[in-house]
């Protein structure tokens, strides 16, 4: 196999792993505002708050919705409502920038989900923040199961104290619901982040594969460290194989990481497994070459 052929192959690798990857986290959102007017709040706000539009404070440089709250308790800011499209049997990411100044207690993203007769939240309350704070982004959870379809989205920002908020970049996607074995549960929302961090690993591990692919292209055909080389190579071999299998069982109890699993164990298997062989034969062409130098001495 020429360089251009090996360069190909481990590319090909590393792209499907990718995608795999990127099947295991959020889609493209449904709902954007990039806040670039004052807003009209879409719930009464609390007394002591005041909203405003900054044009000179923003995480996306079109300026940012700032919140001034004076009352010593707390308040939800509930400023936008985004329609629901007919999404159930899913999580629902809201996920927005902050920036704070001069807050006395803690700050956090805020969505409500409403059904009508019944509203339900969902807060950030491990990703506040808290006195001086710079731009950061954050987003939260709500659990949508078979048949929960709420009318609207009511997003916004909870103060428990005094101080100043913006917000800017708001966004609402959606994703496949945790599995419940490995879930936190709703209330936490530690299981919604299972799916991002399996497609990161994913990601990773195709990477991995990727330098793996690019060292034996160079030591191979010069006959270098070919222990290292061939054993590694077949460990991530296994490890696709691996991966396969678990993608299998998963998939057969209907978790969403079965999907991503199985790409990512099929393609890598395949892959690998192709080139192991090659990789194998350059070394044995590589010690044939060295063979017939000697005999030319």
């Amino acid at each position: 196999m020429n360089k251009r052929y090996w360069f190909s192959a481990v590319l090909a690798l590393t792209a499907a792993v990718a995608v795999s990857a990127a099947e295991a986290g959020p889609d493209k959102p449904f709902y954007t505002l990039g806040v670039s007017a004052m807003p009209e709040p879409a719930l009464p706000l609390p007394a002591g708050a005041t909203v405003s539009f900054d044009a000179s404070q923003s995480a996306d440089g079109d300026g940012s919705v700032r919140i001034d709250y004076e009352t010593a308790g707390p308040g939800s800011m509930i400023l936008f409502a985004a329609a629901n499209p007919g999404l159930d049997n899913c999580t629902v990411w809201y996920e927005a920038s902050l920036r704070g100044a001069g807050l006395k207690n803690i700050a956090y993203l805020e969505m409500w989900c409403d059904f009508g007769d019944n509203q339900y939240f969902s807060r950030g309350l491990d990703q506040v923040i808290l006195g001086e704070a710079d731009w950061r982004q954050v987003r939260i959870p709500f659990f949508l199961k078979a048949g929960e379809r709420p009318a609207r989205f009511l997003l916004g920002v909870r103060m428990e104290g005094p101080g100043t908020v913006w917000l800017d970049g708001i966004a609402l996607s959606r994703a496949a619901l945790p599995d419940p074995s490995i879930a936190g549960g709703a209330g936490t929302g530690g299981g919604a982040y299972v799916g991002g961090v399996v497609g990161a690993a994913l990601g990773l591990f195709g990477g991995l594969c990727g330098v793996w692919g690019a060292l034996s292209g160079i030591l191979a055909p010069r006959g270098k460290a070919r222990g290292f080389v061939l054993g590694s190579g077949w460990v991530l071999t296994a490890f696709g194989v691996a991966l396969l299998a678990a993608g299998v069982v998963l998939s057969g109890t209907g978790s969403p990481l079965g999907r991503p699993c199985l790409l990512a164990g099929i393609v890598i298997s395949a892959v690998m497994l192709l080139l192991n062989f090659v990789v194998r034969r350059a070394y044995e062409q590589a010690e044939m070459r060295r063979l017939a130098a000697q005999d030319l001495r």
